[in-house]
């Protein structure tokens, strides 16, 4: 069996793969691709993903991309309901909602309110993309409220990776979390997490790279 993972650090869909493989302890190849130099455009890349969006992970010969469908993909077809991703129903629900929820809601303000910044050349985040983003953690606090993990079991599940990756990203990039206790006793509890530090880089050169360009803090 062979595994292969084509990742840029700063990304946090990239870091949110990365953490379940990590986490799952899986043996895999990992190739660094430099978005800025526009490696994930090249005709090579294309071939293996014609979307050009990164992470894509090659099991054998089986390609794939988009980050959550990856990381359920490596529960279900190299460890069976594992409790990253167990088989109960009622659990897998929760997990799901959880991660549809950061991927439609959360990470998706993160991305409308960033673009204009990484990409566009302004230097403000909009006040009202920054109240969604306050929503969002608001919605997360809520999910969190009684339990330590995002699976409200005992155990950390792959909701809570992909929600770490979106999270850290924000919170290296200085969103102030003192309203949300439940989070930040969360973010703590991730410390314990295998590929937590390897994720920390990752979320804080996005973070750098985003303050190098904000004429005003988060």
């Amino acid at each position: 069996m062979s595994l292969t993972l084509y990742y840029a650090p700063p990304s946090p869909p990239s870091r949110t793969v990365l953490l379940t493989l990590m986490n799952l302890g899986l043996d895999y190849e990992s190739k660094l691709i430099n978005t800025m130099a526009s490696e994930h455009k090249t005709e090579e890349f294309l071939q293996l993903n014609p979307q050009g969006t990164i992470p894509v992970v090659v099991h054998d010969d089986f390609v794939m991309n988009e980050s959550r469908a990856i990381c359920a993909y490596l529960v279900n077809a190299l460890a069976p309901n594992h409790s990253l991703y167990p088989e109960d129903p009622k659990l897998r629900f929760i997990i799901d909602q959880r991660m549809f929820y950061d991927a439609s809601s959360f990470t998706a303000s993160l991305y409308t309110a960033l673009t204009p910044i990484m990409r566009k050349g302004q230097t403000v985040i909009q006040p009202e993309h920054k109240d969604k983003i306050i929503s969002c953690l608001q919605t997360l606090e809520g999910f969190l409220e009684g339990f330590e993990w995002f699976s409200t079991t005992e155990n950390p599940c792959i909701a809570d990776l992909s929600i770490l990756a979106s999270f850290s990203t924000i919170y290296h990039a200085g969103l102030d979390i003192a309203d949300f206790p439940n989070i930040a006793a969360w973010y703590e509890r991730c410390s314990s997490l295998a590929g937590f530090e390897e994720n920390e880089k990752g979320a804080k050169m996005f973070g750098l790279m985003l303050k190098n360009k904000l004429t005003e803090p988060f």
